[in-house]
């Protein structure tokens, strides 16, 4: 008796497919083991870690940190910190020379002075050296100069330091003289300092214009008005600062290396801000620890330190930041290395080889031929 017929699809016998897999299970699945999975989207934190300016942040704090720039801050800061009081004494000495007889004009010079570069120390040196004048003499210059020199020196070094394609200096920087390296961070030392005293002035001259200009106009009564007046001077200052940055990196430029003028622009930008909002800050800080007496013997000092160390690490950074720009690397540090293409083996045959082969060929020819004659 024949066995009766199946009734539906899943009693039929299953016929395995050609990879010896029930082909419904597969179609049930709808992708086989051996297909690729779909492609995750990327997080947030990996579409903002794939961002052109975050990745040239990490870039500029990788290099800042391979290139040793903390420790260079920290040099900076103390060659800072040994060259203030001679610098002080001369600039200032220097100028109660010219504005001797205009009493009022120093007494503004010493205040601005002192919101500019807060803290009982450089108060005093800045008194005596408004105070004694001539006093100073050329023990006092040689001594600024010296100081002035080695603090530009080193601040050179750390900016070149980033801006190398590598670490070392190359044997045109290394073979250069003693007189050329300090006539160089002589001329850059003496014009910073005129840039600074400049920036000085118009931060005088902004605060006083800021009351003359209202009263003049008779707005002085308007309080909405004077915020204004100082958001403008603040920007003011700020301007004159980016072009001192602006100056001051362009003067430590290397033959290996030119940065891009977009570059130095935003990164003087950068330091200008943050130099002017340090400043600033300092101002309100520092009377906040005054009612403390072990402040009253050190405080001053670290404050300095800690402001000193601060802006050499931003300008570090920038210059670090201004390196790893788009466009403005070496071209020996930005190149892939040169992938080589596939070994190809080539077996050169002498002419001793080939006659070697010819030969075997003709012997057993001849062979051949002698054993059919045999037959």
């Amino acid at each position: 008796m024949a066995s009766p017929a199946p009734t539906s699809l899943e009693q039929q016998p299953m016929i395995p497919g050609p990879d010896g897999r029930d082909p419904f299970e597969s179609a049930k699945v709808g992708v086989g083991k051996d297909e690729p999975e779909v492609k995750k989207d990327p997080t947030r934190i990996q579409r903002l870690l794939a961002k052109p300016w975050l990745k040239h942040v990490i870039a500029a704090f990788s290099r800042f940190n391979d290139r040793l720039a903390p420790q260079f801050a920290g040099a900076i800061t103390y060659f800072s910190f040994l060259a203030l009081v001679p610098i002080l004494m001369v600039a200032f000495g220097i100028t109660a020379i010219v504005l001797r007889g205009n009493q009022g004009a120093l007494d503004t010079i010493r205040e601005k002075a002192a919101e500019q570069i807060p803290g009982d120390l450089t108060t005093t040196i800045i008194d005596g050296a408004l105070d004694s004048g001539k006093a100073i003499g050329i023990v006092g210059l040689v001594i600024a100069i010296y100081s002035g020199v080695s603090w530009m020196g080193n601040v050179r070094e750390a900016v070149q330091a980033q801006w190398r394609p590598t670490f070392e200096k190359n044997e045109e920087e290394k073979a250069q003289s003693i007189v050329s390296f300090i006539l160089q961070n002589l001329v850059t030392m003496f014009s910073l300092a005129g840039a600074l005293l400049v920036s000085l002035v118009l931060t005088t001259v902004g605060g006083a214009a800021q009351s003359f200009v209202l009263g003049l106009l008779g707005l002085d009564n308007i309080s909405w008005l004077k915020p204004l007046v100082a958001v403008v001077t603040f920007a003011i200052v700020i301007a004159a600062d980016v072009l001192i940055f602006m100056w001051f990196y362009r003067r430590m430029e290397i033959d290996d290396f030119t940065p891009a003028p977009g570059a130095v622009f935003k990164g003087a930008v950068i330091v200008a801000v943050v130099f002017e909002v340090l400043k600033l800050a300092m101002t309100f800080v520092f009377p906040l620890m005054t009612g403390s007496a072990a402040f009253t013997i050190f405080g001053p000092i670290l404050l300095l330190l800690f402001f000193f160390n601060l802006v050499a690490q931003v300008v570090l950074f920038v210059a670090a930041w201004i390196a790893t720009a788009p466009g403005a690397a070496d071209e020996r540090t930005n190149d892939l290395p040169e992938i080589p293409g596939p070994v190809v083996v080539v077996h050169n045959d002498g002419p001793v080889r080939t006659a070697g082969m010819v030969g075997a060929g003709a012997l057993a020819g001849f062979l051949a031929g002698m054993r059919r004659r045999r037959r």
